[in-house]
């Protein structure tokens, strides 16, 4: 039973988070500095397709933090991201590549003025 309710709520958390970084996707590209490499990894496997794309959502993050800091793990605010997901060998489990260039917002020197 706690290994479903674990499951659950890494779900819900890399739910939560990838949907809240959806709401900045709104912005223009104009108002963005972005990182001159691309950001690739794998993602864990699953067997929801769904849970797997979130899972590679979620680590892309961490490694555009990790590799760029902290203002650059926002998957919605990149550019020319890409997500694709297959069966791993002959399981029953999918696993996702995924890769972008990392963006963060432009800082405004107005906004320093205070």
């Amino acid at each position: 039973m706690t290994k479903w309710i674990t499951i659950a709520i890494m779900f819900t958390m890399a739910a939560g988070a990838a949907l809240a970084s959806q709401l900045d996707a709104f912005e223009s590209h104009a108002y963005h500095d972005c990182a001159a490499e691309r950001v690739a990894v794998f993602g864990y496997g699953s067997r929801s397709a769904p849970v797997a794309e979130l899972a590679a959502i979620v680590r892309w993050s961490e490694a555009a933090e990790n590799k760029l800091g902290k203002v650059y793990g926002n998957w919605a605010m990149a550019q020319d991201r890409v997500l694709s997901c297959a069966r791993w060998r002959k399981t029953p489990y999918s696993q996702c590549k995924i890769s972008a260039a990392p963006c963060t917002r432009k800082h405004d020197d107005k906004d320093s003025d205070s």
